[in-house]
């Protein structure tokens, strides 16, 4: 089995802020109140940015009223916890993460609705709530039913997506068709439609789990973003190759909420990977 190599943390401030963000559920790590992790890459012409990870909360322990302690510590605007009580009243998956960038640290709360979708908004699948200081947005991810060989066969990029998209929708159908000749667990792709209220954003997520690739199965692929966005060429080749022996597990690509074409690549991780994150930040829970 090839040797999976540590995620490529940025060292200093974006670690430490990083970890920070995550402060209120990795004191619990402990207690092992996490289900499973998932880290991810952005690519886009403002380069690659890989200090993102992603984790999922056991349901049936996690505490959904204000007066928990990782709740009251986790920062969350009011208005937006208020929304995010009732919603998940309804949630069966609770996934909590953080992205840094260079100008700051993007808190994220997610909330899977299931294959019944959320109850009083049919094919909705999935809500995340993303917020920093001053700025909050709420992303709604809606299941379009189609199966990979209709979208394979299809071509051409699904209404709602902007002209933009063009070249990472490309490459988006290179991975897909990828996957099709690899011929296993398509039957369990997942394909969602992503809409802000508040933003442009514009773009679809393709969930790749069950085929059984790992990141270097569709390498050649992923790797023409470096010349798309010349920017992020230089990260783009190494974070690739790092990512490589990992299961590959979503694709998203679109237009974000600044108008700005990008494509994320999710991949599986495990605790392992957080504590390398905790150590290149130099902070330790107990």
């Amino acid at each position: 089995m090839m040797r999976v190599p540590s995620w490529p943390w940025t060292l200093g401030e974006r670690s430490e802020a990083l970890s920070s963000a995550l402060a209120p559920w990795l004191r619990q790590l402990h207690q092992a109140p996490d289900v499973g992790y998932e880290l991810s890459c952005r690519f886009g012409p403002d380069g690659a940015w890989p200090d993102r990870v992603l984790l999922a909360l056991d349901p049936d322990r996690m505490r959904i009223d204000p007066t928990s302690q990782s709740l009251s510590e986790w920062g969350m605007p009011d208005g937006l916890m208020r929304t995010w009580l009732e919603d998940a009243q309804h949630a069966q998956q609770f996934l909590i993460g953080a992205e840094a960038s260079p100008d700051g640290v993007d808190n994220r709360a997610y909330l899977g609705f299931g294959p019944a979708e959320h109850p009083l908004q049919p094919g909705l699948a999935m809500r995340g709530y993303k917020w920093r200081e001053g700025r909050q947005r709420v992303s709604d991810y809606w299941r379009i039913p189609v199966t990979a060989q209709q979208l394979a066969s299809q071509g051409a990029m699904p209404r709602g997506l902007p002209r933009q998209a063009d070249a990472v929708w490309r490459i988006l159908m290179q991975v897909l068709q990828t996957a099709l000749v690899h011929g296993q667990g398509l039957e369990h792709m997942e394909c969602w439609a992503v809409t802000e209220a508040e933003t442009a954003r514009g773009s679809v997520c393709l969930r790749l789990y069950e085929t059984g690739l790992c990141v270097a199965d569709v390498a050649p692929a992923l790797k023409r973003l470096a010349s798309l966005w010349p920017s992020c060429a230089i990260g783009c080749d190494s974070t690739l190759d790092n990512m490589g022996p990992r299961a590959l597990g979503w694709l998203a690509a679109g237009i974000d909420g600044a108008g700005l074409p990008f494509m994320t690549i999710y991949c599986e991780a495990g605790r392992l990977d957080v504590q390398s994150l905790l150590e290149v930040s130099g902070v330790a829970y107990a």
